[in-house]
């Protein structure tokens, strides 16, 4: 039985010419390839009517039932679309000082965060406990809502360091800007085991 043969021509070119064109052709697949589509960031800001009372944590009734209604579908819509399953609720300040002394945030947080306390009992003493206090308040509700349920809700503070696009502030900005007060919502994929291993051990 005949079978066709397969001519294998020598290549003209140099082993580093081919390595050259190797990499030609995978930079030329990159640069076609569909870039990466990022779920986006839901920005909560007092400019836009999301109001906490003033020096508390707690929420304002109108702020509340745009979370359970709003925000918590927009979130629910986002995790189906994009695959992920931790939520960032991450709490941003103005440069306003605090000028309590004291903050119970370490003895309270927990509590808070779980139900067993109300969110009127936190008392940071700075702008980053503010911001983590305030974060978690929006937390709490959202971990309340039945559609979010196979969803980490995390609380984080950005405190005063970060503004609303993105840059770190130089220090200037000390007056009363509703704009800067704001709960950002970030979505991701939860990190790996190995990446959790990773990080446990360069602690």
């Amino acid at each position: 039985m005949l079978r066709d043969k397969v001519v294998v021509s020598p290549s003209k070119q140099t082993p580093e010419e081919q390595l050259l064109e190797v990499i030609r052709k995978a930079r030329e697949s990159e640069g076609n390839a569909k870039p990466h589509e990022w779920p986006p960031i839901i920005s909560l800001s007092e400019t836009n009517g999301y109001f906490f009372k003033s020096g508390s944590a707690e929420l304002s009734p109108s702020f509340d039932a745009a979370l359970r209604e709003n925000t918590a579908e927009q979130i629910a819509d986002i995790a189906a679309k994009y695959a992920v399953d931790v939520v960032e609720v991450i709490g941003h300040t103005d440069e306003q000082k605090i000028s309590r002394l004291g903050s119970n945030l370490d003895a309270e947080l927990q509590d808070v965060l779980g139900g067993t306390s109300p969110v009127g009992v936190l008392h940071p003493a700075d702008n980053a406990g503010w911001g983590l206090a305030r974060a978690v308040a929006v937390a709490k509700v959202l971990k309340s809502v039945p559609a979010l349920d196979a969803i980490t809700i995390l609380p984080m503070s950005g405190a005063q360091l970060i503004l609303p696009d993105d840059t770190l502030t130089n220090g200037s900005q000390a007056g009363d800007l509703k704009s800067r007060r704001r709960i950002e919502i970030r979505v991701r994929k939860r990190n790996s085991p190995s990446t959790t291993e990773v990080g446990a051990k360069i602690q």
